[in-house]
C-alpha cells in the first residue's frame, strides 16, 4: 500500500493582521531589551555601590575644604541669598589666606536684589517710624531718605564681586547644561561668552557626548572675570542616586569640561586642556581618567 503523500499547508493572513503581527514582534523584541538594559544596568549599579563599600572612604591628597551654606553660616550672615559683597570679601579672605584653586556650585544669573530689597525695606520702616507733618519732620524724614538712596547708588554687590573674582584669578564659576525638555529653563549665548578653557577631544566627535541645547551662566562681568568655568552636569540614575558625571557636555560643537576636573588641572597646574579620549579615558595633568563610551566618568 502506497504511503500517503504530505501535504503542504499553507496558513494566509489578511495583510492588515500580518501588519500588526509585525508591529507586535517588533514592539516586544524593544520592550525585552529595554527590560535587560535596565534590568543589567541596575545590577552594574549595585556591583559599583558594593566594590564602593569594600574600599571604603578615601581622605583627598589634596587639602580640600567645603565652604557650606550651612545652618550655623545663615545664623551667623542672615538668611539666603547673602548679598554679593559677601561673596566677595569671602573670596578676598581665601585668596589672603592662600588658598590655590577656588570654584563655586552657586551660579550668579541675575543681578543681586538682596541690598536693594533691603534698603527699600530700610525706608519704608523709617519714613512709618519719622512721624508728624511739621516741616521739621518733614524735613527729616525726607533728608534720611535721600541718604539712603545716596547710599543704595554707592553699593554695588555685582561689581564688588566682579572686582574680588579679577583680583584673585583663581575662582572657577559653575555652567548649567540643560538638554531635552529642560532645554527652555536655559539660555542660548555665543559660547565665547561662557569664558572657559575647553576640552580637547581625540579620536572622536562632540556629538558622541551629551549635547546642551542652552545652558546657565553668571552675569557677563562676573563670568569674564572668573579665570575659568565648567559644567556641574550630573548623572541621575533610575534609584536617585548619582553615579556619574560627564566629563564634558558639547554646547554648538563647544566642548565644556566638568567643573571639578577643571579645579583639578588649576590645582595640579597643567596649563593644558582636558584631554577626552572618547570610550578610553579623560586626561588631566598625565594623569588618566577612564570613562565609559558615552563620556560618563
Amino acid at each position: 500500500m502506497p504511503e500517503p503523500q504530505a501535504k503542504e499547508i499553507k496558513v494566509h493572513y489578511r495583510k492588515s493582521v500580518a501588519f500588526w503581527m509585525g508591529v507586535g514582534v517588533i514592539l516586544l523584541l524593544l520592550f525585552s531589551n529595554m527590560v535587560n538594559f535596565n534590568l543589567i544596568q541596575d545590577i552594574e549599579n549595585k556591583t559599583i555601590d558594593f566594590r564602593f563599600g569594600v574600599r571604603g572612604p578615601r581622605k583627598p591628597e589634596a587639602p580640600i575644604y567645603i565652604i557650606a551654606v550651612d545652618e550655623k553660616s545663615l545664623r551667623d550672615v542672615g538668611r539666603w541669598p547673602w548679598p554679593r559683597a559677601v561673596d566677595a570679601k569671602l573670596i578676598q579672605q581665601l585668596k589672603k589666606d592662600g588658598v590655590k584653586v577656588i570654584f563655586s556650585d552657586v551660579v550668579f544669573a541675575e543681578p543681586e536684589r538682596a541690598q536693594e530689597d533691603m534698603l527699600k525695606q530700610l525706608g519704608t520702616i523709617l519714613n512709618s517710624s519719622i512721624k508728624g507733618s511739621s516741616k521739621t519732620t518733614s524735613h527729616i524724614r525726607d533728608k534720611v531718605l535721600a541718604d539712603i538712596k545716596a547710599f543704595g547708588e554707592t553699593q554695588n554687590g555685582d561689581r564688588d564681586l566682579a572686582e574680588a573674582l579679577k583680583d584673585a584669578h583663581n575662582v572657577l564659576l559653575p555652567i548649567m547644561p540643560f538638554t531635552g525638555d529642560q532645554a527652555k529653563e536655559g539660555r542660548t549665548p555665543n559660547p565665547e561668552s561662557l569664558h572657559i578653557t575647553e576640552a580637547e577631544l581625540f579620536q572622536g566627535y562632540s556629538t558622541d557626548f551629551w549635547q546642551a541645547e542652552s545652558v546657565i551662566l553668571s552675569l557677563p562681568d562676573l563670568q569674564k572675570n572668573a579665570v575659568d568655568g565648567g559644567s556641574i552636569r550630573y548623572i541621575l540614575d533610575r534609584d536617585a542616586i548619582i553615579r556619574y558625571y560627564p566629563v564634558a557636555m558639547s554646547y554648538q560643537g563647544h566642548m565644556i569640561p566638568q567643573l571639578a576636573l577643571q579645579a583639578a588641572r588649576y590645582l595640579l597646574d597643567d596649563k593644558n586642556p582636558i584631554k577626552i579620549y572618547v570610550g578610553q579615558h579623560a586626561e588631566v595633568a598625565g594623569r588618566k581618567i577612564p570613562i565609559l563610551d558615552i563620556g560618563a566618568a
